[in-house]
């Protein structure tokens, strides 16, 4: 079995193989700042299996990916030179203990449970207000802020699927059944008025 500093060593090595052979060719292995992982939705991939991914191409290089071939879900999507410049295709950037690697997966879900007992429909003195109607607008605006583009991936890239469900909660109401809707939204399809 490998000992960890022999690993350590020949990393160090093979790191140092890519910068000597491109200088040679005068042209400078660049260093990645951010790399972007668009991770699949299988519960498979977990914690263990990201690490892993980060451990293996420490100190090596990696390119983007252009076609939809993954690696253990993992596919490279983004890649930040340390430079800032743009990156062309097939070039290979080196990922060394600096560089910050992101992941972002396909599908969120996200559970909102608000408490609508008679206590949030008081007036409160301190604030002037109707703790509720603060509740909703922080529920509005969270709902809006997931709808923001981001700016670290292209929409022709990366679209992700929104999973939210709302539970209103009462101590005082009852239902004879369960009433669930079921949203599911396309990020790319989502337009902010």
């Amino acid at each position: 079995m490998e000992s960890t500093n022999d690993c350590c060593n020949n990393k160090e090595n093979e790191s140092s193989k890519y910068v000597n052979s491109s200088s040679n060719n005068g042209c400078a292995l660049r260093e990645a700042s951010n790399v972007i992982l668009l991770v699949s939705d299988s519960s498979e991939t977990g914690k263990y299996i990201l690490t892993l991914w980060y451990l293996e191409h420490i100190n090596s290089t990696i390119a983007l990916e252009a076609s939809d071939k993954d690696e253990n879900g993992i596919r490279v999507v983004k890649i930040i030179a340390q430079d800032g410049d743009e990156i062309h295709d097939d070039e290979q950037l080196l990922v060394t203990n600096n560089t910050l690697v992101s992941y972002v997966v396909q599908s969120y879900r996200f559970v909102f449970i608000i408490d609508i007992s008679p206590s949030t429909f008081t007036v409160d003195g301190t604030a002037s207000c109707v703790p509720h109607s603060k509740l909703m607008n922080r529920l509005r605006q969270c709902l809006e802020g997931l709808l923001v583009e981001g700016n670290f991936l292209p929409a022709n890239k990366f679209s992700p699927q929104l999973f939210i469900t709302i539970c209103f909660y009462s101590p005082f109401i009852a239902f004879d059944e369960d009433r669930v809707n079921n949203w599911k939204l396309l990020f790319s399809k989502l337009k902010k008025k």
